[in-house]
């Protein structure tokens, strides 16, 4: 997932001048525009964004509603909202793949903090093009690119988000009408979750990650989200911020998060956190170089995964205990 970055300076200008005079009613009217599209795209709104994440999704729409901008740390999200900064990730993230904004990143001191552009809002264009300085061809290549299908032809991918055609198309011989759009799209976002440090360019996004400078705690969960982290990787970065290691063990806790690996389950996850306790206890004992945390963690944790795996063994034949046949002894006979 990449971020585009932007100044607060234009951002706020923008903002203060360009305001709508009716934000309340241009709230509504771009939040149902928003579930029609998804509707008509074949996706339940309901099932995407359940509970907490309708309420950041609606606080989203109200906040840009006004002039189609606006810039707000996901923690501040959090507070106002009364929900986690893990449901704030997680909706942003989905919110991000119906492709109905733009989120970017403050720059200069301002990172950790999503900047939102909507892209329903009748100042779209504008502000891609005085905010972001984008080009007319740039601002037309990124709209919103949900598609109906309206061929009156019965198909598995009718009403799917464009780019889901051929996304965990159910067999033929076994689809059935709980094989949803909605479904595929939560697998999609799992599946494409999984496979972001996977990629041909894993060896060049490690390379970025490993050479970033320390950066603060909530500019390092931005990071994690920009790279695809699951719910046990932000345990992992949550829990290393926790405990009561060296300061600069913390400065490389999304480093180490994201060198976990997206695949990092529940069973895994204890694990990962038995390797960074061990790193931890390395340094104490000052048997490291600090630079080479990351790698480190990763060599100890893959080490951890080895040590308890279960050997492929050849499925043994076990023969039935032979038992003696015992004559049967009729005493009425004798």
């Amino acid at each position: 997932m990449k971020f585009k970055t932007a100044y607060n300076h234009p951002i706020q200008s923008f903002m203060t001048t360009n305001k709508v005079k009716n934000s309340k009613k241009m709230k509504h009217e771009l939040f149902n525009e928003f579930k029609d599209r998804l509707e008509k795209g074949g996706i339940a709104y309901e099932e995407i964004f359940p509970r907490v994440k309708t309420k950041v999704v609606e606080y989203i729409f109200f906040l840009t509603a006004s002039s189609g901008i606006w810039k707000i740390g996901a923690d501040v999200l959090a507070e106002k909202l009364g929900c986690s900064i893990s449901s704030v990730y997680n909706t942003v993230m989905i919110l991000k793949k119906t492709d109905t904004f733009i989120i970017a990143r403050l720059a200069n001191n301002g990172a950790g903090r999503y900047v939102f552009v909507n892209k329903l809002h009748p100042n779209f264009h504008k502000i891609m093009k005085e905010v972001f300085e984008l080009s007319s061809e740039e601002i037309i290549a990124l709209a919103p690119t949900i598609e109906v299908n309206n061929s009156e032809e019965k198909s598995d991918n009718k009403g799917q988000f464009k780019g889901l055609e051929n996304s965990l198309k159910p067999d033929a011989a076994g689809a059935d009408s709980s094989f949803s759009p909605s479904y595929l799209f939560r697998s999609f976002l799992k599946q494409e979750n999984k496979a972001i440090l996977e990629s041909t360019d894993k060896i060049s996004i490690k390379k970025a990650i490993d050479n970033d400078r320390p950066k603060s705690f909530s500019a390092q969960r931005e990071t994690l989200i920009e790279f695809g982290a699951n719910t046990y990787q932000v345990m992992l970065f949550e829990l290393i911020l926790e405990m009561p290691y060296a300061q600069y063990l913390k400065d490389q806790a999304y480093k180490i998060a994201l060198r976990a690996g997206s695949d990092l389950d529940f069973q895994t996850f204890y694990k990962a956190k038995n390797a960074v306790h061990e790193l931890s206890m390395r340094i104490c004992n000052k048997e490291m170089n600090i630079r080479t945390l990351p790698a480190l963690f990763e060599a100890i944790f893959k080490a951890y995964l080895a040590k308890n795996k279960i050997p492929d063994l050849k499925i043994l034949e076990i023969k039935a205990r032979e038992r003696k046949v015992v004559p049967l002894y009729n005493w009425l006979e004798e």
